[in-house]
């Protein structure tokens, strides 16, 4: 499964043993609660912590204690902050909460070029709520049509996929950062360097 990942098939066996133990470190130290299912099966424990480990493989502190509860649902779900809206994702940080929705998650593992990953995108917002004074690059307006041009995703239908009235542009970026890396390199050079250097890139990722 975790194949899947472009970031983890790139790695070296000795990295994607350590990948597996912090997978396995990250999913121990959250706390599952299901909504509408009796437990969180294992196989989509395995890919909400294979998301979180992307982007702190490169990091010694790998783990985000302040987002410990993790709530997942096997649709679309409402919340008290969105009660008309069934989205596909979100973080609550005043309690230190990500809510996902089990089958896009699943559906982005089986076919991630046609499946937005909502696992990064959630996690893309708590990395930076823990790294606030990261060298952060600005994010220009157009920077969603060369995103467009990057994945072949448009905003509008990310906003769709999600379903929420605003997507910020910042998750967005890192989510096909990480998912079409080379596409990336190529229409958003220097935005690509920023991230790489944030994230702790010590090679190309293809």
């Amino acid at each position: 499964m975790l194949e899947r990942f472009a970031f983890y098939s790139t790695l070296s066996p000795e990295e994607k043993q350590r990948f597996r133990q912090r997978v396995a470190l990250f999913n121990m130290s959250q706390e599952y609660m299901p909504q509408g299912v009796e437990a969180v099966p294992d196989d989509l424990q395995l890919v909400i912590g294979a998301c979180a480990v992307q982007l702190t493989f490169y990091q010694e502190d790998f783990l985000f204690p302040k987002f410990e509860n993790i709530v997942v649902y096997p649709k679309p779900f409402p919340t008290p902050q969105y009660p008309t809206q069934f989205h596909t994702s979100e973080i609550y940080e005043e309690d230190g909460v990500v809510l996902l929705s089990a089958e896009p998650l699943m559906r982005a593992l089986m076919e991630p070029r046609k499946y937005y990953q909502i696992g990064l995108h959630e996690y893309a917002k708590v990395f930076r709520l823990k790294y606030p004074g990261l060298d952060w690059p600005d994010l220009p307006a157009d920077t969603w049509e060369l995103l467009h041009g990057v994945s072949g995703f448009s905003k509008e239908a990310i906003h769709k996929y999600i379903n929420l009235d605003e997507v910020e542009l910042f998750p967005v970026s890192v989510t096909l950062f990480f998912t079409f890396s080379d596409r990336f390199r190529e229409i958003l050079p220097d935005l690509y360097e920023s991230y790489a250097g944030i994230f702790g890139w010590t090679k190309s990722i293809s």
